[in-house]
């Protein structure tokens, strides 16, 4: 069993081998999330060490970088293999097209906040009505692809700001506030959960809901988003 290092906030970086392979994490240094964060080479330099020696007790070494915001991972995975001097000339490659573009996307003009990005601004979320959060969650083509399901199709068997369960068509949709826990189970889920947004189903039960019941929900998803989770349905 490998003891798995990490770079993160809460925990010391420290370097131990206790397997025949060594296994590092970096998950940055950001605030919420720590992973949206761009490792300067400062910041990577101390743990070109840590990793050659342990590359001398273990087999194998395998370093995930779990900052993935805006292509950080990759570019600083990158710069890590070359700091090893293991990096390949086609990952050279990479590693000098996506410098470029970050270094591009630093010069050109800030854009306005996106309405994905408010989901971690939760006094924009505290005045938001129910259209705009709506948006947080869901893009334009979600939305009308929402709207254009009929309330005949809905059957809600609870609904409170502490707890959702409807089915929309063949499908169960089940929100529980005090776990912070949405479950449901249509195909373009398993697109949506992992970017924490809703699908056109759970998108229809907000609409259908009485508005400030909706609104309630949503505006605690939005400030506390990283807490949530979005999964599955199992019956």
């Amino acid at each position: 069993m490998a003891y798995t290092a990490v770079d993160e906030p809460l925990l010391p970086p420290d370097m131990h081998v206790t397997a025949d392979f060594a296994y590092i994490r970096w998950h940055g240094k950001g605030e919420s999330p720590w992973y949206n964060y761009h490792y300067k080479t400062e910041e990577l330099q101390p743990w070109v060490p840590k990793v050659k020696a342990a590359a001398t007790k273990a087999k194998k070494v395998l370093g995930y970088f779990n900052n993935h915001y805006h292509a950080y991972a990759v570019k600083n995975s990158l710069e890590m293999a070359e700091m090893l001097e293991i990096i390949t000339k086609e990952q050279k490659t990479v590693k000098d097209k996506v410098g470029a573009y970050l270094e591009a996307k630093l010069k050109a003009p800030s854009p306005q906040p996106s309405m994905e990005l408010t989901a971690f601004m939760p006094e924009k979320i505290a005045g938001m009505k129910l259209s705009d959060l709506l948006k947080v969650f869901m893009d334009d083509n979600r939305i009308r692809r929402a709207r254009e399901i009929k309330d005949s199709e809905i059957s809600v068997e609870q609904a409170s700001e502490e707890s959702v369960r409807a089915k929309v068509r063949e499908y169960h949709v089940s929100i529980d506030v005090p776990r912070r826990l949405i479950l449901h189970d249509c195909a373009d889920w398993s697109r949506c959960a992992p970017a924490k947004q809703l699908c056109k189903h759970v998108g229809k039960v907000m609409t259908y809901l009485p508005e400030e019941v909706s609104v309630s929900i949503l505006k605690k998803i939005g400030a506390e988003r990283e807490k949530w989770e979005f999964i599955p349905y199992v019956a």
